[in-house]
């Protein structure tokens, strides 16, 4: 999920894609978020990025 988030898709764009409804991608989001000590969808992205 969190490659989507870092191509720039939204909620609604990211559910379709894989078939969630869009709440749980924001569900899911934030918890990869806290997981990641990250405040900001971005800074996933980025590190999801420099990480592989």
């Amino acid at each position: 999920m969190l490659h989507h988030v870092a191509d720039g898709a939204c909620k609604r764009v990211v559910a379709q894609r894989i078939g969630v409804a869009p709440r749980m991608v924001v569900t899911h989001v934030e918890h990869v978020l806290r997981k990641l000590g990250e405040d900001t969808r971005m800074g996933a992205a980025t590190r999801r990025s420099s990480t592989g």
